[in-house]
Order: C-alpha cells, then structure tokens, then sequence
C-alpha cells in the first residue's frame, strides 16, 4: 500500500525473472533457467516453476535457440540448421514437431558421448560465433 496526502494505492509489480549466481561459473546455468522460464512460463509470479517444470516442444525449443542467435548476432538459424540440432538432440525424424525435451535434458544431463550439457553445446557455438566468426554469420556464410 502506498500513501502519499491522503490518497491510498495499492501498487504491484512483477519483473523479468531473476537468478542470483555466485560465481560467474554459474552465469552459462543462469542463463539456460531464464531462457527455460521465458518460454515456458505464463505466469512471471510461478516461483515454484522448477519444482516441476514442463516440457518443452521442438517448435518451442527451435524459436527460442534462433531467438538467441538473434539477439546476440544479428541473424538466427536457418532451418537446415535448426533440423541439424534437432537431430542432434532427437535422432534423425521425418518430423521433429512432435518432440519434447525436459529441462534436464536441456541443461543438466551430459549429451550422449559428452561431458557437456546441450545448452552448454549450443552457448559454446554461440560465443564461438559471437567472439569470432560473427561477421561471417551476419553474412550468411555459415
């Protein structure tokens, strides 16, 4: 409740979803559970969203990754390579619309043959592509 001469308001405010890390080791895993909120969650109040979170779909999951890319570069990913991640993640389909992952799968567990988590995989080529390559990327060479 704020009051100021007299008049009562009641003000609320929600903001974009918060996470406090205490090491910049932990900024990739930070990242990754914004990322996972955003998409996934309604409702920005859900403090308890991880507890049990949902899972995603390709489609969800495809336009969240070219997002990313978007945003940090100046284009996202085409749908070659977009098909490419999916069958990284999903084996080769005909269609990859109806495949889910589980935040597990997407920030904690190791990908098969691995010692990284998929999120950790696709941060990687994004500074990869970002530090070095990224005028190449903008041009549409990669």
């Amino acid at each position: 409740m704020f009051e100021w001469l007299g008049l009562s308001v009641k003000l609320e405010t929600s903001t974009l979803p918060v996470v406090i890390i205490s090491n910049s080791s932990q900024q990739q895993s930070g990242w990754a559970s914004v990322l996972w909120f955003n998409m996934l969650c309604s409702d920005p109040k859900n403090v308890a969203f991880f507890a049990s979170s949902p899972v995603a779909t390709w489609p969800q999951l495809a336009e969240m990754l070219s997002w990313q890319f978007l945003s940090t570069t100046k284009r996202g990913l085409k749908s070659d390579q977009l098909n490419m991640i999916a069958q990284k993640l999903f084996g080769k389909q005909q269609n990859y619309d109806n495949c889910k992952i589980p935040w597990a799968k997407f920030s904690k567990e190791n990908v098969q043959n691995g010692s990284f988590s998929f999120w950790a995989w696709i941060d990687g080529i994004l500074m990869l592509v970002k530090n070095y390559l990224e005028n190449l990327w903008n041009d549409g060479c990669i």
